[in-house]
C-alpha cells in the first residue's frame, strides 16, 4: 500500500517484497487484487487492469506476465512458475 504525506491511501494491493511495499519501475507498480497482478501509476491510476495470474516488474517499458501461472512461495520468497508468459508493454 502507497499512502501520501497527508494519510491517505493512493495505491492499495501492493505485494509486499522484501518486507515493504513492492517498487514503482517505468512508473508504475505491480498490483494485486481478486488474486489477479495488474498495474497502477502514482497517482493510483490502474493503467494496465488486473487480468494476470502472475507479473514481473516493468523493465525498459515492459514487463513479463503470464496466465495459467502458479505462485509458490519458501520463506521469505516468492515466485511464479508453469503457466503461459508473454511481455506486455506499456
Amino acid at each position: 500500500m502507497y499512502v501520501s504525506r497527508s494519510g491517505k491511501v493512493v495505491i492499495k494491493g501492493v505485494p509486499v517484497m522484501d518486507n515493504g511495499a513492492d517498487s514503482f519501475h517505468d512508473g508504475l507498480v505491480r498490483i494485486v487484487r481478486n488474486g489477479k497482478y495488474g498495474f497502477a501509476n502514482r497517482a493510483g491510476q490502474v493503467v494496465i487492469p488486473t487480468i494476470y495470474d502472475g507479473a514481473m516488474n516493468f523493465e525498459n517499458g515492459s514487463a513479463a506476465v503470464c496466465n495459467d501461472c502458479q505462485t509458490s512461495r519458501e520463506g521469505e520468497h516468492h515466485f511464479f512458475s508453469g503457466g503461459d508468459w508473454f511481455r506486455i508493454n506499456i
